[in-house]
């Protein structure tokens, strides 16, 4: 009996202290990402031109842990619209997170968006019409959630598309 409690401990022991070293290397390599996540802002506001079809330009961006997720936080992001001179769209914060799981499967795919301070510039064309930007990778579309009709419209865009389907 008292053999078994022996090597009950020591395995509890050892299960532990391997949980805090697997643990301490986690920490340590998010860290060495912390610090390596700012100089990849060049090619990351590369890549979303690329895909937008459109200038992007980045002030700032940071790696966070938010739960169980990992974060990529930019902050005063702007898409260059039809002027040069205002953006067709500025964000104050832009959070993207990730799964661990996805990531550890290679795939990198946000799967939490939080936008924070939103500023989307309208222009109207000669007509009177809307212009709507050309952008290659989705389309863009504004909803007033001041209508009933189209809260209505957007929970049930959201109970179908997005609660049914998970």
């Amino acid at each position: 009996m008292q053999r078994s409690r022996r090597r009950l401990w020591t395995w509890t022991v050892t299960a532990v202290a391997s949980s805090l070293v697997l643990a301490a290397l986690v920490v340590g390599v998010f860290r060495l990402a912390v610090l390596a996540a700012p100089s990849y802002k060049q090619n990351i506001e590369d890549w979303v031109a690329a895909v937008m079809n459109r200038p992007v330009d980045i002030g700032d961006m940071d790696l966070t842990w938010r739960g169980l997720r990992p974060t990529l936080q930019f902050f005063d992001v702007a898409l260059q619209g039809v002027s040069p001179v205002t953006p067709a769209l500025e964000v104050a914060e832009l959070e993207l997170g990730f799964s661990l799981r996805d990531l550890v499967q290679g795939r990198i795919m946000p799967v939490a968006i939080n936008v924070v301070g939103a500023v989307v510039e309208v222009v109207r064309d000669a007509d009177g019409e809307t212009y709507m930007l050309p952008i290659t990778a989705f389309e863009v579309a504004l909803l007033d959630l001041t209508s009933t009709d189209a809260r209505d419209w957007m929970k049930a865009v959201i109970t179908d598309e997005m609660i049914d389907t998970a």
